[in-house]
């Protein structure tokens, strides 16, 4: 398997792992959910979904960079 094609697999695995149904619409700013946290409210998105869904997408974009550019 090339490595272009493992770096987008993962990405996309690491995306879906990060989605729910319920909070896929909320759109709150990382200031917002942090004024959440701070006042003991429960966050409607999670650490883990903040940090996977950055990297998810650099592993993707690395992926597709490293499929176009290799020979």
């Amino acid at each position: 398997m090339k490595l272009s094609a493992l770096l987008i697999c993962l990405g996309a695995l690491l995306a879906a792992t990060a989605l729910t149904w319920s909070k896929m619409s909320a759109r709150r700013s990382i200031k917002q959910v942090y004024e959440d946290v701070k006042s003991g409210r429960e966050p409607r998105v999670g650490i883990y979904a903040m940090i996977i869904a950055p990297v998810s997408v650099v592993l993707i974009l690395a992926g597709f960079y490293l499929a176009l550019t290799w020979r």
